[in-house]
């Protein structure tokens, strides 16, 4: 029996729910501070 998708995306899930800007947005903020603190530690600096 082969698996298929049921339903739609998650992205159309959020969009459905005006989720997707604020997922987004959240996500971008994350990406960015964990950069940051990579960016300290290859620096040597304490985080």
């Amino acid at each position: 029996m082969s698996e298929s998708n049921i339903g739609s995306s998650f992205d159309s899930f959020l969009q459905e729910e005006t989720s997707l800007e604020d997922a987004t947005e959240v996500a971008i903020e994350r990406i960015v501070n964990w950069l940051g603190v990579e960016a300290l530690k290859d620096s040597g600096s304490d985080v």
